[in-house]
């Protein structure tokens, strides 16, 4: 599935990555592009499932 993600409440950077997970297991990835709210990633899995998303940078969580 596709998903557009819209960050509320924190500015991404360039190179900062978007990391969505189902029952604690990374199911979608995609990289910031400039300082845009939007991301839009593909989402691995099946069913119904709740998603949440971290967004790290430089190989830290700065965002959930």
């Amino acid at each position: 599935m596709s998903v557009s993600a819209v960050i509320d409440g924190f500015v991404p950077q360039a190179g900062d990555r978007i990391v969505a997970y189902a029952d604690d297991e990374m199911c979608g990835a995609a990289d910031a592009q400039n300082t845009e709210n939007v991301v839009y990633m593909n989402i691995e899995g099946e069913g119904n499932k709740s998603l949440w998303f971290e967004i790290e940078r430089d190989g830290e969580i700065v965002a959930r």
